[in-house]
């Protein structure tokens, strides 16, 4: 009976074995559930490489670069534009005023340019958000002159920031504290000013393109802003010697309102490839239909 039950317990550990190797086999043969087979999960026989990230290099930024912008300097009685390179990108809109702080070059003052803001004026801030340009000056900023200079200053100012499509109108603070008026005279610029304020020393045609001094090839295009009698006036482009070699009839601005005009102007040079010239804007005077120039931009006319 002892080696019978022997026996007994070796086959029954032989079987125990051969079911364990088995469904070990089984194992092996069938793919878990859920998972394809190694074509079908768009592999191949060859054994994967695990996946490696390559970092993203790094760059130092951009240094600075320049933009092209407007400043507007007091003309007479009135804004007038002239262009200038400015470092600061993306700062353009500080770097403009910084700029106009610095006022009119030697060049930009024989063409008619003056500055009404005091000379010892300092740029403490500039923050431009919902379409308002928010500026600190130091107290210098609204010293001396009297209603005209103070008119002329704010405009020069309000002209450079809002020729950005992000600023409508502009906000002045003096050492970080909002002001209600500028100066003795108390030019009222609360809550903010904008363009609109300053009719009074907007010229009736304000030409910002072409730039005093810049070359003008033919077509020339002439744009700006224009308030005339009958919303008309005429371009002229003139050569180094005065002689009028292409003039236009222009419509844009009536009577009280000022609005956007852009016009193109061919004309031909016979003598040389360039020349010294000048675009002269010019209406007809609403009382005896005589002539009144309104700008005269100093450029160089080339072919």
């Amino acid at each position: 009976m002892c080696v019978h039950s022997s026996e007994g317990a070796h086959m029954k550990v032989r079987i125990a074995i051969l079911v364990l190797v088995g469904l070990l086999a089984a194992s092996m043969l069938v793919p878990l559930s859920g998972c394809g087979s190694a074509e079908e999960n768009g592999s191949s026989d060859a054994p994967q490489q695990p996946e490696t990230t390559t970092p993203e290099p790094t760059t130092s930024p951009e240094p600075a670069g320049t933009s092209e912008v407007v400043l507007y300097f007091a003309q007479g009685e009135a804004v007038g534009a002239v262009g200038r390179t400015v470092t600061g990108v993306p700062a353009v809109a500080r770097a403009a005023l910084e700029g106009l702080l610095d006022g009119p070059t030697t060049q930009e003052q024989e063409w008619g340019m003056h500055s009404e803001i005091p000379p010892d004026t300092q740029l403490l801030g500039v923050d431009i958000a919902d379409g308002i340009a928010t500026v600190d000056v130091s107290p210098e900023f609204g010293s001396g002159g009297g209603s005209l200079s103070m008119q002329l200053r704010v405009a020069q100012v309000v002209f450079t920031l809002t020729q950005f499509s992000s600023v409508d109108s502009v906000r002045f603070e003096i050492e970080g504290e909002p002001v209600e008026a500028i100066g003795g005279e108390g030019l009222i610029v609360a809550p903010s000013v904008s363009r609109e304020d300053f009719a009074n020393v907007t010229p009736e045609v304000l030409v910002e393109a072409p730039l005093p001094g810049r070359r003008a090839s033919s077509p020339v295009t002439v744009a700006g802003s224009a308030n005339t009698f009958e919303a008309t006036f005429q371009v002229e482009v003139v050569d180094d010697a005065g002689n009028v070699i292409s003039e236009q009839l222009v419509t844009g601005g009536g009577s009280g309102s000022w609005e956007p005009f852009t016009t193109s102007v061919e004309f031909h040079l016979t003598d040389a490839a360039e020349t010294p010239g000048s675009i002269v804007v010019f209406y007809a005077s609403a009382q005896d239909g005589s002539r009144v120039e309104a700008a005269r931009v100093p450029v160089v006319l080339t072919q």
